[in-house]
């Protein structure tokens, strides 16, 4: 035996370890391809699927519209008339001097000494066309009635729905119209003033009764039903 033998032979054993390892790398290649799928003619299998989360819809319930029965007759009115709502009102009651009752939803009327009620209603007619008025009607829904007359008067002197009681009204003014006994309640009852409104301007009125029971107004603050003055002519 040479001594060039023994170098031989580990150039060998050396080349057959990395052979060894290079063979291991490849089969450990080839068996991760063929698990993960290797080469397939699906193309899902190629991309990822996108998965889609749909969202539960979403109902929305709108609140139902109520239409409440209207009382007060149309808004439009007919050509040649205008229909003019109070603009201030309230009422007065002798058994409670100090009190203001400018804001009630009523105006309340009532003859029995000691308590007697009584109410101011203003109207501004600013508005009236310049035409020669033919008719001037009141219109006033009866909250709550006892029967009795109701009368209208002027007024005589300055007042305020803000601050008026029984003690600085003031005072009860010449009778101009009057609605008979038997006032119903529930209902619109009206009484012509033609020849009240002269000039474009307030126009003030006072409501008494002789009835020993209490009548009930609605007043301007009840919204559809307030006091209204109805202005006629020929259009």
């Amino acid at each position: 035996m040479t001594d060039d033998q023994p170098v031989s032979r580990d150039n060998k054993n050396i080349w057959i370890i990395v052979l060894a390892v290079v063979v291991t790398v490849l089969l450990g290649a080839i068996i991760g391809f063929v698990a993960t799928g290797g080469l397939s003619d699906d193309p899902a299998a190629e991309s990822p699927v996108a998965t889609t989360t749909t969202s539960p819809a979403v109902v929305t319930t709108l609140p139902q519209t109520t239409t409440l029965p209207q009382t007060q007759p149309p808004a439009t009115d007919a050509p040649g008339q205008l229909t003019i709502e109070a603009v201030e009102d309230t009422y007065t009651n002798s058994n409670d001097p100090a009190d203001v009752s400018g804001f009630d939803d009523v105006l309340e009327l009532e003859d029995d000494p000691p308590e007697i009620k009584s109410a101011l209603i203003r109207f501004d007619t600013a508005g009236t066309p310049d035409v020669e008025v033919q008719g001037l009607t009141l219109r006033l829904f009866v909250v709550f009635s006892s029967g009795a007359a109701i009368e209208v008067h002027r007024v005589e002197g300055s007042w305020s729905e803000a601050d008026t009681t029984a003690d600085s009204a003031p005072a009860v003014g010449e009778l101009i119209g009057t609605i008979p006994p038997g006032v119903t309640e529930g209902e619109f009852v009206e009484v012509d003033l033609t020849g009240l409104v002269t000039v474009p301007g307030p126009v003030d009125l006072y409501l008494t009764t002789a009835g020993d029971d209490t009548i009930e107004i609605a007043s301007k603050e009840s919204g559809a039903n307030a006091p209204a003055l109805i202005v006629h002519w020929t259009p």
